[in-house]
């Protein structure tokens, strides 16, 4: 699936504005989380 449609799909499902930020912050979140080269980043940051 391409950001685009990610993105699309998640207004769509958004209920309200709020909602709709939670979501692309989640969105992002797992997104730093699972990209091994950011979740590198992210852990070395951690200690």
């Amino acid at each position: 699936m391409h950001f685009e449609e990610i993105i699309t799909k998640l207004n769509t499902e958004a209920t309200s504005e709020r909602d709709k930020g939670y979501k692309f912050e989640l969105l992002i979140k797992n997104w730093l989380l699972y990209e091994k080269l950011y979740r590198e980043n992210i852990d070395k940051n951690k200690s």
